[in-house]
């Protein structure tokens, strides 16, 4: 009798450790689960022991973004990951950011085709760009626009001043890496160029572009290259995890 109740007793302690084993397991990971709640939890750090990917839902459906940082004038700034499937020109001549055809493109048609509840995720950005007068001056002076959607810059991807692109804006951490300038196609084959915002002041027709290795150089403005959409969203937003990936709607 003694040694039947004594493997019931046994039974139950043994139970209960693989129980609270189980819970203390099941805790913890909603733990980790927790400590990615808003959209700057996401953000690139140094330290980041996930990528900071989050997807967002355009016209065809949710594409992956990603979170450069959480401090881009007190807000959280997205870059798309992969290239859009169409190339464009700046313009047909003029190196000059604001009211481009890529800036009109950008605030325009990319914009206006989002979802409804995407744009309304998005706030206006102040963003440095070269001033038009600088242009074939070698002149680095920079204004302030406001936009919605927008073009990263030289200065953002972390490349040196080289006297012939104004300092817009500040370096980004996520380009520490030269890899991480690479950009592919959304079929992520192969690598290729991306353009920036940023004008070359030693003349007024060139604008600077990443290249296939991750190089930065200056070519004509009526070239055709990649477009990656930079915006900014509140940090605050909430974030949902579905089928593995991060959300944000």
């Amino acid at each position: 009798m003694f040694r039947k109740k004594y493997k019931v007793v046994l039974k139950v302690v043994v139970l209960a450790i693989v129980l609270g084993v189980l819970l203390n397991a099941c805790s913890k990971r909603q733990t980790v689960t927790e400590e990615y709640n808003t959209i700057s939890d996401l953000a690139y750090s140094e330290k980041c022991k996930i990528e900071p990917i989050i997807y967002i839902e355009e016209k065809t459906g949710f594409v992956p973004y990603i979170v450069l940082t959480n401090d881009y004038n007190g807000k959280t700034l997205l870059l798309r990951k992969e290239i859009l499937p169409e190339n464009r020109r700046v313009s047909d001549y003029s190196a000059y950011y604001e009211e481009s055809e890529i800036d009109n493109y950008l605030m325009g048609e990319f914009f206006d085709n989002l979802p409804i509840q995407t744009r309304c995720l998005i706030q206006d950005s102040e963003i440095e760009i070269l001033d038009e007068r600088c242009l074939n001056q070698i002149d680095d002076s920079v204004i302030t626009i406001v936009r919605k959607v927008f073009l990263l810059s030289f200065t953002e991807l972390r490349y040196k001043k080289n006297g012939h692109v104004g300092v817009e804006g500040v370096p980004l951490l996520y380009f520490k890496d030269n890899k991480n300038r690479f950009a592919t196609m959304n079929n992520g084959k192969f690598t290729v160029s991306w353009w920036l915002r940023s004008a070359d002041s030693t003349y007024d027709s060139c604008v600077y572009a990443v290249g296939p290795e991750g190089e930065i150089g200056s070519t004509n403005a009526c070239n055709m290259n990649g477009i990656r959409p930079a915006f900014c969203v509140d940090g605050k937003q909430e974030i949902y995890k579905e089928e593995g990936r991060y959300i944000l709607k």
